[in-house]
């Protein structure tokens, strides 16, 4: 049984090899209802990149993991954007507040290194409502985009938009 009470997470960068089992855990207690199990070797590559990427502690225990990453531009997007990456709290944990937790610190770090950007996202329609919280608009949504029955949404929230307080 989990405690009543949410912890208060503490946002470390994440140190290989020193976070990856806590990660991959997050991740696989989130399969196969936000992410499938093919997404793993992606995260992984993401991972060894070595791009802004946390991890929410409390204590000595990962509940959550995501990070953000500058945008060039593309001929989908036409000017530069920052995205937010590989965002996940431990599924025993949702609706616990430490999704805003997250959200909210990777915005201020994205906001920090990169004030004049729009940020964007690509997440599914499991989640589409809670990033609206924070300011994205869906731009398009492409059904089973990420597997059969999960539907990928791209989402974009403009520049010098405030965090909400939630």
């Amino acid at each position: 049984m989990l405690p009543s009470a949410s912890p208060v997470l503490q946002f470390l960068p994440y140190a290989a090899p020193a976070h990856e089992a806590a990660v991959r855990a997050v991740f696989q207690a989130n399969v196969p209802r936000f992410f499938i199990p093919e997404e793993e070797a992606g995260l992984l590559d993401y991972l060894g990149q070595g791009l802004p990427y946390f991890v929410g502690m409390s204590g000595a225990t990962v509940y959550a993991a995501g990070g953000f990453a500058f945008n060039h531009p593309t001929p989908q997007l036409p000017e530069p954007s920052v995205s937010l990456t590989w965002g996940m709290v431990h599924s025993g944990w949702h609706g616990r507040g430490l999704g805003r937790q997250l959200t909210a610190y990777r915005l201020q770090q994205a906001g920090l290194h990169y004030p004049a950007l729009p940020v964007c996202i690509e997440t599914s329609h499991l989640t589409a409502s809670f990033y609206e919280k924070f300011g994205f608009a869906l731009l398009e949504t492409l059904p089973d985009g990420v597997a059969p029955g999960l539907h990928l949404c791209r989402m974009r929230r403009p520049a010098f938009h405030p965090v909400p307080t939630l």
